[in-house]
């Protein structure tokens, strides 16, 4: 989590504390109500997110983005991309 704070990657923490803090709230709530995993889904730029936190946040069991962390590719529609 250093390197989100002061190293190449401090551009993403805007994203990824506040999702570490929204996981760790949520993931104490849960435990006190029995429950065993902490998922985090995410549409878009949020499936980005959820891309990254998960890899850095030990919280979150599951996740599951949806859009936003593949890559697109060249098609005739967008040539350039």
């Amino acid at each position: 989590m250093d390197l989100l704070v002061c190293g190449p990657c401090a551009h993403v923490r805007v994203f990824v504390l506040s999702a570490r803090t929204c996981v760790s709230v949520v993931a104490a709530y849960a435990k006190k109500l029995g429950y065993k995993h902490v998922a985090m889904l995410g549409l878009s730029g949020g499936g980005w997110t959820t891309t990254v936190a998960s890899a850095v946040v030990t919280d979150i069991d599951l996740s599951f983005p949806t859009a936003g962390s593949m890559p697109k590719w060249k098609t005739k529609t967008y040539p350039e991309w």
